[in-house]
Parts: structure tokens; C-alpha cells; sequence
């Protein structure tokens, strides 16, 4: 999923001043390692990167925001952008508590988070439109790898929203999200990617992924 920053990055790297727009770029690297003669290939996953409303990022922020110890982690607070408005109450009341923490966080990005509930919508056009694509390159293998990564942000998107409702930054049935449910598909989700991940990769940080969506699991089902 990495190849087409690295090949991004290889370029401007030896050849700084070549005069290429990032559209040939990007088409450029779909019929190069992808095989897809149309060109579109990674545009198409570039496009569907840009639909979270929820990412991977945001639920790290969040659940790092504990200490560990049930109390609030402000070295989080003092870098994190999502957290200014936290670090401007903070200046005043001058004791970080976590619960306060996420529910600013949550405040800054709820329409960001709102806006998954369409863009999930985006994304299942997203998955027909990647998959045809590989196919069409004979590259079943990365239509499969794709699909699972996208199936993945439709659920953290989903993570926001439950997040919202549990905090209160918007009532439960705007949302009309079942987290324990949710926790169950995270978990199920998860197993299909590490199976996958072992098929094409060493463990690396698969352990820390894991690590993550479990705690998000717990965090689901206790809300």
C-alpha cells in the first residue's frame, strides 16, 4: 500500500525538476506496478484515502489520550491539532481530565465525522470502481488487499460516530450505531487483515495494529 509514496518520493528524490504533473504521475505509476493500462488505478486510491471522516490517526489520538491510568495524557494534548481548543481550556482550569479531553476532540471533528455517514456511501462506489480496475489489470490479489483496507475505514468511520454519541457531542439516535455490534465487526474485520498481512508481509508492526482495534473494541463495548 506504501509503493506509490515510495515511487512519489524516488522521483523527487533523482529527478527534482522533471516537469510532471501529479496526474501523470499517478497514471504513470498505475500502469507501471499495477499494470493498469487505463491509468487510473491510483488516482481512484488516492480518492478513496480522502473519504474518512474517522481515520486511523483520530482513534489513536483518542484512545492514547489515557495514561494508562485512567488519567490524561497531556504530552497528547500539547502536540495534537484536533486537541487546541483543549489546550486554550486548558490554560485556565489547569488540571487535564480525559473524559474533557475526548469529548474536545470529539467536538473539533464532529463534522468531519458527521460527514462519514456519506462517505461511506462514497467509498462502496469506490471499492466496485478499484476492484474492476485490478481485475482489469489481472491483478485479482490487490483488488482483495484494497477492498479489505476500504472496508476498513467504513468501519472507523462508523467508530466516529459511536464515539460522538457516547460522549454526547450528538444524541444516540442521530447516529444509530450499535457498538457492541460494531466492536464484533472491528474484531472480524481485524482477523481477515492480519490473515492477509501474514500472506504478504512479516509481523512488523501487526502487533500494534492489533493492539489498537482491541482497545477500541473494549472502548465500544463499554459505552
Amino acid at each position: 500500500m506504501s509503493v506509490p509514496g515510495m515511487i512519489f518520493g524516488a522521483q523527487q528524490s533523482w529527478n527534482p525538476d522533471a516537469e510532471l504533473s501529479e496526474a501523470d504521475m499517478l497514471s504513470r505509476i498505475s500502469t507501471i506496478e499495477y499494470g493498469d493500462h487505463t491509468g487510473s488505478v491510483v488516482g481512484a486510491l488516492r480518492g478513496a484515502s480522502a473519504k474518512g471522516g474517522f481515520s486511523w490517526s483520530d482513534l489513536v489520538t483518542y484512545l492514547e489520550l489515557d495514561d494508562g491510568r485512567g488519567g490524561c495524557n497531556t504530552e497528547i494534548v500539547r502536540v495534537m491539532g484536533c486537541l487546541e481548543a483543549y489546550r486554550n481550556d486548558l490554560s485556565q482550569s489547569g488540571q487535564a481530565r480525559l473524559a474533557d479531553a475526548r469529548v474536545s476532540m470529539l467536538r473539533t471533528l464532529r463534522d468531519s465525522i458527521l460527514a462519514g455517514r456519506e462517505l461511506n456511501g462514497k467509498l462502496d462506489d469506490a471499492t466496485e470502481d478499484i476492484t474492476q480496475l485490478f481485475r482489469v489489470a489481472g491483478d485479482p490479489s490487490s483488488a482483495a488487499v484494497w477492498s479489505l483496507a476500504i472496508d476498513g475505514q467504513r468501519l472507523l468511520n462508523r467508530v466516529g460516530l459511536a464515539l460522538l454519541a457516547a460522549h454526547g457531542v450528538v444524541r444516540p439516535d442521530e447516529v444509530g450505531i450499535d457498538a457492541a455490534k460494531l466492536a464484533d465487526e472491528l474484531e472480524c474485520w481485524t482477523e481477515r487483515y492480519s490473515r492477509l498481512w501474514h500472506e504478504v508481509s512479516r509481523q512488523s508492526e501487526l502487533a500494534r495494529i492489533q493492539h489498537v482495534v482491541w482497545r477500541a473494541a473494549d472502548v465500544l463495548r463499554s459505552i
